[in-house]
């Protein structure tokens, strides 16, 4: 939430009550903080949370905005100034048409019921209701009877009905404005919080149940191609497969306290993935973000040495971990065989100058898969490739967030369609059989409004994938194929058929609250850890510990902290090389019920915690 806002109008018996506690201007009462919409609430007995109170100040604010902006036919009548000049406590020549027609909105707006407190009286002012003889007056109220459901709802109407009067900016502020709960109110209104809200209107509280375990996981990640290597080059042997990794590698792994060991790269990947990356000049091997299929490579041993490997870590008290991507899939995978209608796609070459005459990446007959042949230049992003199958071409859309280029060895997935869901859901569930940890890449793209943002853009926004724009859809229309969030979907799935399972979300975009508050999964990363202790910013970090300990500590808890990630600068760049201090901020981060570490005190937090 963005502060300070100048909201509604108040009248004067309203602003007397409030005293010296709250600050107006015109008028309207000012609000600062979430602290100060609270002790409105309380001091008007208002049967209204502060996160209300906040939410209608900017929808009052932006009423008066949009009569600033209209032009309109009539004239501010001279007693409606005078006597709304008397009941809001301000001087005469500061009542305008648009300050009079706001406090008229205000009083005839059922979702501001809440507030009829500080309307009282307005009823008497003698023609108040004159904007109701305009066109422009009779559209506005009828917008704010008509989504009269939330204030939310007026918000979103505003966005979609007011494109030319709203600037791109304020559009964008209101629709931040919407993705605000209560969890918002615990952050401070100086400067960016460490941890930013974002859920939907209506989102209920919903987090997972931690079994014990959970609780005391350290998961350690661990490349398999480059692991294997370093076990080959350590014990002088070749050690290729997950079953003949040393038994005294995985007590070693035991004995630093690591519950869990997430295998990344371990599934079958894109041949195709590592031919383009040879085409291009880069290394030859496949990303492993680019998955063919979920089975265990063959080059690691198979699911038979993964069970043997999976035998031996549970001796020793270790879960294994895996990744699940279900964004999108590699560009030749078996899904992209079996079912190219699960795909993003067109009929029509979204633009006229990409061209498709490379090589053939399938690696089957009677299918054909070129990328753009601009990519293999350098001289284009290249959004979509090319498929020929049964006499016919489809455009498919690669795997894309809309923060860069896109990820030319992937093809998006289309979540629309319930068939797509179910597969990834399935998928997942069948990886539990083995991992007792699953961790989602890019999970914060499958939100219902990142979706819509990124593949079905609304009519008025600039879209974040080049060509999606005329892939607009309603928001009806939209409900209808995406009726519920896909995560929801999969965690009720996991809750009902595999409860055990540890689901971790790699969820950035102001998402990392919502999916452990709303969405229900176990962990999501922390991005703002790794920033704070990159950038330094001590004091704001303890503050937001402090009040996540104070207000929702369980939310805390759920955060997945680390030090360095492949999308983002690490931490140790901008770092001092000593252990030991940061040692003392991973301690404090991570087990937040700890007191503030002194530097006389740290040995003896090294020896109990086995920090070397």
């Amino acid at each position: 939430m963005i502060f300070p806002v100048t909201g509604f109008p108040c009248a004067a018996t309203v602003q007397r009550r409030l005293g010296g506690e709250a600050d107006f201007y015109c008028g309207r009462i000012v609000l600062r903080s979430f602290a100060e919409a609270t002790r409105l609430r309380s001091v008007l007995g208002l049967q209204c949370d502060e996160i209300f109170v906040s939410k209608a100040a900017w929808l009052s604010e932006i009423l008066h905005r949009i009569l600033l902006r209209t032009y309109f036919t009539v004239a501010l009548p001279e007693e409606t100034q005078k006597d709304t000049a008397r009941f809001l406590a301000v001087a005469e020549e500061d009542i305008s048409l648009s300050l009079a027609g706001l406090l008229w909105l205000s009083a005839m707006n059922p979702a501001l019921s809440s507030l009829s407190a500080c309307f009282a009286g307005s009823e008497k002012i003698a023609r108040l209701n004159f904007l109701e003889t305009t066109p422009a007056g009779q559209r506005l109220l009828r917008l704010l009877t008509d989504h009269a459901a939330s204030i939310d709802d007026q918000l979103e109407a505003l966005i979609l009905h007011m494109p030319a009067v709203l600037e791109a900016d304020e559009r964008e502020l209101l629709r931040r404005v919407i993705a605000y709960d209560r969890g918002a109110k615990f952050f401070s209104m100086g400067g960016t919080p460490a941890y930013r809200q974002f859920t939907v209107p209506g989102g209920a509280i919903s987090r997972s149940q931690d079994e014990p375990w959970m609780r005391e996981l350290v998961l350690l990640a661990k490349i398999v191609p480059v692991w294997l290597a370093d076990l080959s080059r350590r014990h002088h042997r070749h050690i290729g497969r997950l079953d003949e990794i040393p038994e005294e590698e995985i007590a070693s792994i035991a004995s630093f306290g690591i519950g869990g060991i997430w295998l990344v790269g371990l599934w079958q990947r894109s041949a195709a993935s590592a031919r383009i990356k040879q085409l291009t000049g880069g290394k030859n091997y496949s990303s492993a973000y680019s998955v063919f299929d979920y089975a265990v490579a063959d080059e690691w041993g198979g699911h038979a040495a993964l069970r043997s490997f999976r035998d031996l870590c549970a001796r020793y008290g270790i879960r294994l971990g895996c990744d699940m991507v279900p964004n999108h899939t590699g560009i030749d995978s078996k899904w992209m065989r079996e079912h190219p209608e699960w795909f993003m796609q067109s009929e029509v070459n979204p633009f006229p100058g990409y061209t498709f005459n490379g090589e053939n990446l399938s690696g089957v007959q009677g299918i054909e898969i070129r990328i753009e042949d601009h990519y293999y230049e350098k001289s284009d992003a290249a959004v979509v490739f090319a498929c020929d199958r049964d006499g016919r071409r489809r455009y498919i859309y690669h795997g894309n967030d809309g923060t860069g280029l896109p990820w030319n060895d992937t093809a998006q997935l289309d979540h629309t369609l319930a068939d797509v869901r179910q597969a990834i859901i399935d998928t997942a569930l069948a990886l539990s059989a083995d991992f007792d940890i699953i961790r989602f890449d890019a999970a914060m793209t499958l939100t219902r409004d990142h979706y819509r943002r990124l593949w079905f853009p609304r009519a008025d926004e600039a879209p974040a994938i080049a060509s999606r724009s005329v892939y607009s859809l309603p928001g009806h229309e939209f409900d209808a194929r995406m009726p519920r969030e896909f995560w929801t979907e999969l965690v009720n799935a996991f809750r009902e058929r595999r409860p055990g399972t540890l689901l971790v979300a790699e969820a950035f975009w102001m998402t990392e609250m919502y999916f452990v508050r709303s969405l229900g999964l176990n962990r999501v990363y922390n991005s703002a850890f790794m920033h704070s202790l990159r950038d330094e910013k001590n004091q704001e970090f303890e503050s937001t510990l402090r009040d996540f300990r104070s207000h929702d500590a369980d939310t805390l808890a759920r955060f997945a902290n680390y030090l360095s990630t492949p999308d983002e600068e690490a931490a140790a760049a901008h770092f001092p090389n000593d252990d030991k201090y940061i040692g003392a901020i991973v301690i404090m981060a991570t087990l937040p019920g700890l007191p503030i570490i002194a530097p006389g005190q740290l040995e003896g937090y090294r020896e109990k915690y086995g920090m070397d």
